[in-house]
């Protein structure tokens, strides 16, 4: 059941984030606002301050300020997707070059035991030729 709550709870808070965050909220509590200036408008210069400072920052500001929040949001998305691929195409080539190098590290590995069995015949040799000498 906790679950379901934690689901429901959160399908809610993402409807009315999106529907608070809109233009449309915001254009919408503006005319409700204007509307209500007009219906009632406040009596003296202190009501008028109160008036406006609270439309301006709890009604208008904050679903101005979600807008942008969510566009910022977008454009960070993006840039960090682009980084995340273009980290995904460097470390596709980093193995890339890994596997050409591991193949060179056995390819010289083969060389040198050979160019190593080479030498123990040569010196080989050479002690049967000191061998002979003495």
């Amino acid at each position: 059941m906790n679950a379901k709550k934690k689901s429901l709870n959160s399908w809610v808070a993402n409807i009315l984030a999106n529907a608070l965050s809109s233009m449309w909220s915001f254009w919408t509590l503006s005319v409700i606002l204007v509307v209500a200036a007009f219906l009632h408008p406040p009596s003296n210069t202190y009501e008028w301050v109160m008036f406006v400072i609270s439309a301006s920052f709890q009604a208008l500001a904050l679903p101005v300020l979600a807008f942008v929040s969510d566009i910022q949001s977008d454009r960070q998305n993006k840039i960090i997707n682009s980084t995340h691929q273009m980290a995904m195409e460097e470390l596709k080539l980093i193995k890339e070059q890994q596997a050409k190098l591991e193949e060179l590290i056995k390819s010289e590995q083969k060389r040198f035991r050979s160019l190593s069995k080479d030498v123990d015949i040569i010196d080989d040799k050479i002690e049967k030729v000191d061998a002979q000498i003495d």
